[in-house]
């Protein structure tokens, strides 16, 4: 780190420019929250950032929420996408089933032929389960397959995403 390098969250003392070296506009304005902050002023500058972070935080809150109403919309209705009046309303994420592999490998112990084991489970950078193939198997009447499917399965929670397409 060189001697003007500062690390994040680090305090610093900071000398005063002179006037003239360093040009700042009269008053900085603070959208949303109506604040108008004299830049000379560092004890309304603080106080104004922690008034904008207090914000973001609320706004943040205020995000989830209003995600959460849609989602929660869309999945009453049965669809990832709103259909509105005034625009349409894209849904992704929510709760997905994950697999334990190596649970599932049992099911090559208990008879499920190697290639289709393969087909159940496509190898890439991480183990992913084919829903498809797991349909299958679960139809298939073998109470172990379906003992063995149901105990790799569990549910992750995942956050929503929702997009707003204006019509």
């Amino acid at each position: 780190m060189t001697e003007h390098e500062v690390k994040v969250g680090e305090a610093v003392e900071v000398e005063e420019a002179p006037a003239e070296e360093v040009e700042l506009r009269s008053t900085v304005v603070v959208p949303l929250l109506g604040l108008a902050v004299d830049p000379y002023e560092l004890d309304e500058v603080a106080e104004a950032l922690e008034s904008v972070r207090q914000a973001k935080r609320m706004l943040d809150e205020s995000r989830g929420e209003l995600e959460w109403l849609l989602a929660e919309a869309a999945k009453r209705r049965g669809t990832k996408t709103l259909h509105l009046s005034k625009a349409d309303v894209a849904i992704r994420g929510g709760p997905e089933t994950v697999y334990d592999i190596e649970v599932l490998a049992q099911l090559q112990e208990v008879g499920l032929p190697e290639d289709r084991y393969n087909q159940l489970v496509k190898t890439r950078v991480e183990y992913r389960v084919d829903r498809n193939v797991v349909r299958q198997l679960l139809g298939s009447g073998n109470p172990d397959y379906s003992r063995i499917i149901d105990k790799a399965a569990s549910e992750v929670e995942r956050p929503y995403y929702v997009s707003v397409k204006r019509s």
